[in-house]
């Protein structure tokens, strides 16, 4: 693992210094179908070189540098929102969407700190194609609204999980109802806009999620704690 890194590094830092512009800015002139072909294969291989690091960061407790490796993955996928084409868009999607479940691993470690903050300050939608997907056809807009609120409820659905969190921490156990938490905000599930499914039986607390109207049941979330 530590030697398929070495290999990337130069890649490494390059997206490292990316994170720290204030915009991205895309040729404008049009890419040949062989180059966007190209050039997408390489962008999966970024994710899986970000997600590589960020799990041995993790595994080795070097919290703030996988923090930091995950905030230049989730930039990395809202910058691919504005490229000029849609194709990389739902690629920022799946960026964001992969990152998430190495947050999963993440929050899992006893000794890692609370990201509720972290979570609750990015933006909403996290990856915005909305204005993309406007001259498509209704079968892709739907495609694509369907990914993006399953990425926002991915990261709602964390962020919940963060505030169970802080108040197992404050209160030596999980809450019996979300509404018991009341030091910060539960978001709602935002594919439904209404608030998680939540119940605790002794000391399991289980967070989950139906599949929105109109989607497949992989769409679905379950959380147990």
């Amino acid at each position: 693992m530590q030697l398929i890194l070495q290999q990337h590094e130069p890649t490494l830092q390059l997206l490292e210094q990316a994170d720290k512009c204030k915009y991205c800015k895309w040729p404008e002139s049009e890419v040949s179908e062989d180059q966007l072909t190209e050039d997408l294969s390489k962008y999966h291989q970024i994710i899986y070189i970000l997600a590589l690091q960020t799990r041995l960061q993790i595994a080795q407790g070097q919290y703030a540098k996988a923090i930091d490796t995950l905030q230049t993955s989730f930039a990395m996928a809202k910058r691919l929102a504005v490229a000029p084409t849609l194709i990389q868009g739902p690629i920022g999607i799946s960026t964001a969407a992969f990152m998430c479940r190495q947050l999963e691993q993440f929050i899992q470690r006893t000794d890692a700190p609370n990201l509720y903050w972290a979570l609750h300050s990015l933006p909403k939608p996290l990856v915005d194609l909305t204005e993309k997907i406007v001259l498509e056809s209704p079968d892709i807009r739907r495609k694509v609204r369907l990914q993006m609120d399953r990425l926002d409820r991915h990261v709602a659905a964390l962020q919940c999980i963060e505030a169970m969190r802080l108040y197992a921490a404050k209160n030596g156990e999980f809450p019996d109802d979300l509404s018991n938490i009341t030091d910060v905000a539960i978001p709602d599930d935002p594919a439904i806009e209404k608030p998680f499914m939540y119940h605790r039986t002794g000391s399991k607390a289980i967070l989950e999620a139906p599949a929105p109207e109109g989607a497949t049941a992989k769409y679905a979330m379950r959380y147990e704690l």
